[in-house]
């Protein structure tokens, strides 16, 4: 696995976890920009919305594309992968709590 397959996996998962912690499960890409740079995950506008459609295409959140900026909404199976109930090729596990 490469250096950018792990942060994209990462980022992945800090999207989901940001997600499942918003209050309607709904946000939208300006916040989860600045989310994951809080988290030092420093992420263009386009990588951002690619990690958002890969995301949606992996059935882990609704996007709505048709405004802007987008609005991302986790699924029940989102909510899974971030509580690490679930496993997802291409998005990090979560860590246990200490």
């Amino acid at each position: 696995m490469s250096y950018h397959d792990v942060l994209a996996q990462d980022r992945r998962l800090l999207i989901l976890q940001g997600l499942a912690e918003a209050e309607g499960y709904a946000l939208r890409e300006t916040v989860l920009a600045r989310l994951l740079e809080a988290q030092g995950e420093q992420i263009g506008h386009v990588r951002l919305r690619s990690q958002l459609e890969w995301l949606r295409d992996a059935l882990l959140i609704d996007l709505d594309q048709s405004a802007d900026p987008w609005l991302a909404k986790i699924t029940r199976r989102g909510l899974d992968v971030a509580a690490g109930k679930t496993r997802v090729a291409g998005v990090a596990r979560p860590l246990p709590e200490d």
